[in-house]
């Protein structure tokens, strides 16, 4: 996204939940992130919020990780957690590397752990515009293939 301007979202599209101990999300055929990989990670730190140390035990998603999965055609990825990055790493190398490959991602996503094993489903996480905003608030929800 460009400097000072508000990033447009990224498309709806086809993802799948994976555990952070497996493969990352299946290759999605078409739809969002030019049918690439949307992987999610279930971590649940909503059973534990509003507890601090939820927050503070995020593992993140590190640097080599994060040019992985956009190595792979990844333009999306979410977590349950507050961060893609482990909140005691002030350089933020997710978030960096996402800028800088064009990935956008979601964060405080809630009940991933219910998508695990069912497959793809549709992905939206529309975000209000900010002007001059890098991150904006979403409700996103998932559609199951029945």
């Amino acid at each position: 996204a460009a400097r000072g301007r508000a990033a447009p979202g990224p498309p709806p599209g086809r993802a799948a939940a994976g555990s952070a101990r497996g493969a990352p999300a299946r290759r999605a055929p078409g739809g969002g992130g030019g049918g690439g990989r949307v992987p999610s990670f279930p971590a649940p730190h909503t059973r534990h919020y509003p507890d601090v140390k939820s927050v503070w035990s995020t593992p993140g998603i590190t640097e080599a990780a994060t040019h992985w999965l956009a190595d792979r055609g990844s333009k999306l990825h979410g977590v349950e957690g507050p961060s893609t990055d482990k909140p005691s790493d002030n350089l933020f190398p997710n978030h960096r590397v996402c800028r800088d490959r064009g990935i956008a991602h979601y964060e405080w996503l809630i009940n991933l752990e219910e998508l695990v094993g069912k497959g793809e489903f549709m992905f939206y996480g529309p975000p209000i515009k900010i002007g001059n905003g890098s991150g904006a608030p979403v409700r996103a929800w998932a559609i199951l293939d029945e």
